[in-house]
């Protein structure tokens, strides 16, 4: 078809950390694709990161974002669709849309009329659910958009982690 393509790398391994800090844990590469909503986006870096409150919560699964499509709308498409992440002791995770990072330090520019927190017209995300509403007319093509998932401990209300994902 005509929705571009993605690759894949997962890198897994098991790292004892210091319970005594938070820890912020990062990677970036360069370069993306071209997209309808960010300026320059062909020569901007990607950069994706997790926060972990080791200090508080030595014992914590970190949530993960399972393997997710690129986000791409064609000219008539209505839908909906799961960006929820997956956490292995079921605490309560809040999602929000925030701006695409090429570095740790810089946020991408958004193109007349979309933003991080509407980066597509028509889109919304249910923050509790994390499941994408998409009811826009925008032009077709490829759109970039962020997600975070604040991790919440489910019994202190505590935030646990941060995870951050664009796509």
């Amino acid at each position: 078809g005509n929705s571009p393509g993605n690759k894949y790398v997962m890198y897994s391994g098991t790292v004892t950390l210091n319970t005594s800090a938070s820890w912020k844990v990062s990677y970036s590469t360069c370069c993306r694709y071209s997209s309808v909503n960010v300026t320059n986006s062909a020569t901007l870096g990607s950069y994706v990161e997790t926060t972990i409150n080791q200090s508080s919560f030595p014992f914590n699964s970190t949530p993960f974002f399972p393997l997710t499509p690129r986000f791409y709308i064609g000219s008539t498409d209505v839908f909906e669709q799961d960006y929820s992440a997956i956490d292995y002791e079921n605490d309560s995770i809040v999602y929000s849309l925030i701006d695409i990072k090429s570095t740790s330090t810089l946020t991408a520019t958004y193109n007349a009329g979309f933003s991080g927190s509407s980066p597509v017209t028509g889109l919304t995300i249910n923050s509790a659910s994390g499941v994408i509403t998409y009811n826009g007319t925008s032009t077709a093509g490829s759109y970039y958009l962020a997600i975070q998932a604040d991790e919440y401990d489910r019994v202190s209300g505590n935030l646990k982690s941060t995870i951050m994902r664009d796509f």
